[in-house]
């Protein structure tokens, strides 16, 4: 395990998810696929304005390939990850497609996605699941998104929301932490008025709400291993090493000891879809 004392958070984030990204494909992506289908499923390829579809935080960009399917024409569709090894993987999805008028269409590239100034034209679409809640003042990342778009185009986000949005206990532990020394921090939840910020910026509220599905796993221990082995967790882990990790690792098996075989957690993702007001409807 390498170092991560003298990196910043974005450092760690890229060296943490390029450690994880094989991983993160077999174990975690399968778990989050529910999502990323009703994310998809939303989007209504049919009212998109000209303009490229952009993937922040694209990860091993299952939804690539999805996107490019589900909204015919010869769009492009670009992904851009952080971490230069699920870039890495996406890459090797799109060279194995058989398709190649599909895989012609379609891209990835490292990069920081806060801001999408130098991927092209103004996008139809900006697309993200999963990666908004890990950026940097996420609230001005969406609005920053949604200043991006092409009038008329579309923002499609699923994230994790805050502890005080997440109504399963044994997921926002696994995220947050802390929650496991006592209950969640006073502060508010970053997206407490985001839906207001939208408005305000431009933006008409399409979709917004808080979908769950079961994710299963044969025990507490096993849950708390995929997240530190493949998912949010190993930042955790590179940046305070494995004796502090088990210390977590304990705490969240005593909390959430359940009589029985496996253990099943239904997290709720909110999901959200924005449509950026064309001109015209601004005035």
């Amino acid at each position: 395990m390498s170092s991560a004392k003298g990196l910043t958070r974005t450092q760690l984030l890229a060296e943490s998810w390029t450690t994880v990204a094989q991983q993160y494909e077999k174990r975690l992506a399968p778990l989050f696929q529910p999502w990323l289908d009703q994310l998809v499923g939303a989007v209504d390829a049919g009212q998109l304005p000209e303009g490229p579809v952009i993937v922040p935080a694209c990860g091993p960009g299952i939804e690539l390939l999805m996107l490019a399917r589900a909204i015919p024409g010869e769009r492009q569709v670009i992904g851009i990850d952080l971490a230069q090894g699920m870039v890495d993987v996406a890459q090797a999805r799109l060279q194995a497609c058989s398709d190649s008028l599909l895989r012609q269409r379609v891209s990835a590239c490292a990069g920081d996605a806060c801001k999408l100034a130098g991927f092209g034209p103004p996008p139809a679409l900006i697309f993200s699941c999963f990666g908004l809640q890990q950026m940097p003042e996420p609230q001005e990342v969406l609005l920053g998104w949604l200043a991006a778009l092409e009038p008329g185009g579309l923002l499609a986000v699923a994230y994790w929301p805050p502890p005080a949005g997440q109504r399963e206990i044994a997921f926002s532990s696994l995220t947050d932490p802390g929650l496991l020394k006592g209950g969640a921090m006073g502060q508010p939840a970053w997206d407490e008025e985001i839906s207001s910020r939208i408005m305000e910026a431009g933006g008409d509220l399409l979709i917004d709400d808080s979908p769950n599905h079961n994710m299963a796993f044969d025990s507490p221990a096993e849950c708390f291993e995929v997240m530190m082995d493949a998912g949010p967790l190993h930042s955790r882990l590179l940046r305070y090493g494995p004796e502090h990790m088990q210390t977590l690792k304990n705490s969240y098996c005593k909390r959430f000891r359940r009589t029985g075989s496996g253990f099943v957690i239904s997290p709720n993702a909110r999901r959200l879809i924005i449509r950026r007001q064309s001109i015209r409807s601004a005035l």
